[in-house]
């Protein structure tokens, strides 16, 4: 099958199970703790979160705020899920291609590559939107709620940076309390290059040692999200 055959096919399968994996993707950031299996510890760096959809809603869950205010954040973060979509989307694809590599016992790089860079694309492109997300939850919030929230992001991050092997401090996110994003668009880009990047590299280091049946947990396990 061609390139752009494949391109389509794919993202045609990852459109239907869109709404599955966002489902998925708001349930694996919960900070539940990875599951032991051989296929969760292959693709455990994927659970790196999209750091500003988590901070949306850590601040419509977590910040104690009352009703009034809790609706307003509510509606922000509705909008900046509707606008990032796209990230959904792009990772569904780019674990299919995972998820087929798997079950051929063999990864295709080229289309490895193509679907990386789609993520990477996505994650640019809903950075302006998810940027003004993040300025409208700064004005909906009192100077003591966005300390807390910094702290409280500061917590789950700290879990998180290992299994990402970040290397780079979220400058945006420890300057959010004084409502400076610094690097926001380019941190969001590394963010999923990283993401992706490590996913392939953990299959291809794993994939020899695994038997069919541990290749088909594996498979079926990135297709709906489920590893971590």
């Amino acid at each position: 099958m061609s390139r752009v055959g494949s391109f389509a096919r794919t993202v045609g399968l990852s459109l239907v199970l869109g709404g599955c994996l966002l489902a998925s993707v708001r349930e694996r950031e919960s900070m539940a703790p990875p599951p032991t299996l051989m296929a969760a510890k292959v693709h455990a760096s994927s659970a790196a979160p999209v750091l500003p959809i988590v901070m949306l809603r850590t601040a419509r869950d977590e910040l104690g705020l009352d009703d009034a205010s809790r609706a307003n954040v509510a509606m922000i973060v509705h909008e900046a899920e509707f606008k990032s979509h796209v990230i959904v989307h792009a990772r569904a694809a780019f674990l299919e291609i995972l998820a087929q590599s798997v079950e051929e016992g063999r990864v295709d790089e080229v289309e490895v590559a193509i679907f990386s860079d789609q993520v990477s694309w996505a994650m640019e492109e809903s950075s302006r939107p998810l940027r003004a997300a993040m300025l409208q939850l700064y004005d909906a919030l009192t100077e003591e709620q966005r300390a807390l929230l910094v702290q409280k992001m500061a917590e789950k991050t700290a879990l998180w940076a290992p299994t990402w092997a970040a290397s780079r401090e979220h400058r945006w996110l420890s300057g959010f309390e004084r409502g400076d994003l610094a690097d926001f668009g380019g941190d969001l880009v590394r963010t999923g290059r990283g993401w992706a990047d490590k996913s392939a590299a953990n299959v291809r280091k794993n994939l020899p040692r695994l038997d069919p049946a541990a290749r088909r947990a594996l498979a079926a396990s990135l297709r709906i999200g489920h590893f971590e």
